[in-house]
Parts: structure tokens; sequence; C-alpha cells
């Protein structure tokens, strides 16, 4: 296992904003089932990237959304592919978790990342599911998702970048999304992200721009309802209430949204 680098002190995220993010207990789940051998668990490290594979199985009835940063590339270098799964159930009441995630070796190739979408839109059943389709990657949700029934939601991460990047601070300031401390990665890209931003490595950190534009299309920030919850008991309405989007996952409706037995 690679060493404990130290954060790097950004100004956009800040080792104050990450640090309550990091998740020790999320590690040691993955410490006990690798040392128990339990299915479903795995973790790979790749020299330089640290760990660029970690997985947890899905369960019945857990509610997730999938994410996904097209590349071809080997990480860490830059246009490296990035999966990824946050468990969203009883979100925004209790924070996402990451559950799964792929630092995906392209090898100069597009296959290995949408053979990886493929296999976790199966296995998580996603409530929702988005990748950046900016730039070159245009064109995937009709050239390869939907040829595979896949409904997966093209955003353009380029135009919208800030108003993603604002969206991500305000989850992360809430402790609304967990991640395991061990995937350096994700660390190191959102610590060093910066603009301007055009040699930076930031494919995990465009990943996580992306799910948390997600969530705050799903799930909306609303203080003043927050502030009513406290005073009231019968209090119907929660600090981020969900709200339709017009392209949503028609499978969100599901109640069950976990793998078929």
């Amino acid at each position: 296992m690679l060493s404990e680098r130290p954060m790097p002190k950004g100004n956009e995220f800040t080792p104050e904003l990450l640090r309550p993010c990091q998740c020790q207990a999320l590690d040691d789940v993955m410490t006990n089932a690798r040392a128990n051998e339990l299915p479903g668990y795995y973790f790979e490290e790749m020299p330089r990237a640290g760990t660029v594979l970690w997985v947890t199985p899905p369960t019945e009835f857990d509610r997730y959304v999938l994410i996904g940063d097209p590349g071809q590339n080997t990480p860490p270098d830059r246009n490296s592919a990035v999966s990824m799964v946050p468990k969203v159930t009883g979100f925004p009441h209790t924070p996402a978790e990451l559950a799964a995630f792929h630092w995906v070796d392209g090898r100069g190739s597009y296959w290995p990342f949408i053979n990886q979408m493929d296999e976790w839109y199966k296995a998580y059943r996603p409530i929702y599911a988005a990748f950046d389709a900016s730039g070159t990657q245009k064109g995937f949700d009709e050239l390869v998702f939907a040829q595979r029934g896949m409904l997966i939601e093209g955003v353009q991460v380029n135009t919208n970048k800030m108003r993603m990047v604002v969206a991500l601070k305000l989850i992360l300031g809430k402790q609304l999304l967990l991640m395991p401390k061990g995937i350096q990665g994700i660390w190191m890209q959102l610590g060093g992200w910066r603009m301007p931003d055009t040699k930076l490595r930031q494919d995990i950190a465009s990943c996580l721009f992306i799910a948390a534009d997600v969530l705050n299309r799903l799930f909306v920030i609303d203080e003043a309802s927050a502030a009513e919850e406290d005073d009231s008991e019968v209090a119907e309405t929660s600090t981020l209430h969900r709200r339709p989007h017009r392209r949503r996952n028609p499978r969100h409706q599901r109640q069950n949204p976990g793998r078929s037995r």
C-alpha cells in the first residue's frame, strides 16, 4: 500500500472542507471484508495512482446513483475514465456514501469504461445515472448506452462546471457525502483543484462534480424547512426536498432498487 500523502492545501476544496468527509469506517469495512474474503468486495491498487478499484456489493433495499466520466488513458494520467456509485439510501437525512469506485485503466480504449458502466448499471440498478458528455464524449448515450438498454443522462460538465463545483462544496460542507479516506486520488484531485483547470488531473473530481449536480437536482437544499422541522414534530418537509427533473430516470419510482435475487 502507498503511504498516506498530505492533502493539498487548495483554495477551492480546503482541507477543512474535505477532512470531515473522509470516512475511516468505510475503509474499515473494506479491510475487514478483504481479511475475511467476503464475496462482492473488490480492491486494487496501481503504482503512482494508489487505490483504483474499491467496490462493495449492492444490497437489495439500498438506493444508488451511477456516475461516469469517460476516458482512455491509464491512471493517474489525465483522460483516465472514472466510474462511481454513491449509495443514497436515506439521503439527505443521512449522508450519501461511496459504494463503488473504479479509476479505469483504458489502455487507449473507451471500452473498459463502457463495460464497467454496463456492469454496474445491471448490478446496482441505479435510480439515476449520468456521465460527462462534453467534447468528444458527446453521443455516448445514443451510440453506446441506449443500444444496451441503459438510460444514462449526458451532462455538459465544461459549460456547467462552476455550478457543479458549488453544488459539491455545499454537499461536502454539510458532510452529506462520505468517501473512503484511503482512496487518495479523490482527496488529491479535489484538494488540488483550481481555476484555470486546463492542465489538471481532474477526472475523479469531474465525476464528483457530476454526482453533486445530480444530487442537487434530485434533492434541493432548503434551510427554511430545516428550521421548521426543528420547531415541529409533524414537519412534512425535509432539509432537502425531492424535485423532478425533465430527464429523470423512470427507475426512481421503483421501491426496491437493489439487485434481483
